[in-house]
């Protein structure tokens, strides 16, 4: 599996050079895009007219060719959030956040539970996923327990078999601008109210 080489080199504080795509709807631009040498393309869907279908083949060839791409999305909802991580988005760059509850707000729609609320219907082309195996203690095994015990359980074992995606990188555009704040895609991930702290330089 791939790491995520946009999330990576921004770890490492490395510039990187994209470019935005907004009218040649058409998943052979990236390897153009690649092929010229910049290091990321940002697919805009608030201001084109992409689909959710082109924007799902475009991720695909962009996982292939190890090429990061960035989506910005219409909204910041769980709708479509949801949909374009499980079509295999690994990055988003998420228009109109204000606030840290608003940034909070993304992040749940973007993780698990029990750090949030992204559901998972099963199959799909979530980049990466794999079945993690259970903590220590926890399964379907406890659910069989009498009682209350079972129920206190059952939203851990439900999360524990859940497959675990590929971190991903999150932007967080303030207003209409183009730039954001990164906010990472991981369990341990510090609070929002610290991650806002940390500018992109995209």
């Amino acid at each position: 599996m791939n790491e995520n080489a946009y999330r990576a080199r921004a770890e490492r504080g490395e510039i990187q050079i994209g470019t935005w795509v907004t009218m040649i709807r058409t998943p052979a631009v990236l390897t153009l895009l690649k092929a010229v040498g910049l290091d990321f393309a940002r697919i805009d869907m608030e201001h084109s007219p992409f689909s959710i279908e082109t924007v799902a083949d475009m991720a695909a060839l962009a996982r292939a060719m190890d090429f990061p791409m960035v989506v910005r999305p219409s909204e910041g909802n769980r709708e479509w959030i949801t949909r374009l991580l499980d079509a295999g988005v690994w990055n988003l760059h998420v228009p109109q956040v204000d606030t840290p509850e608003q940034a909070a707000e993304v992040a749940a729609c973007c993780r698990y539970a029990p750090l949030g609320e992204r559901g998972m219907y099963g199959f799909g082309t979530t980049p990466g996923a794999r079945r993690a195996p259970p903590a220590a203690g926890h399964g379907r095994a406890q659910e069989r327990q009498g009682g209350g015990d079972a129920d206190r359980q059952r939203g851990r074992c439900e999360a524990d078999d859940q497959p675990r995606s590929h971190d991903h990188q999150l932007l967080l555009g303030r207003g209409g601008a183009s730039g954001g704040l990164r906010l990472g895609r991981r369990g341990d991930s510090p609070g929002v109210a610290g991650a806002l702290l940390s500018r992109s330089g995209a």
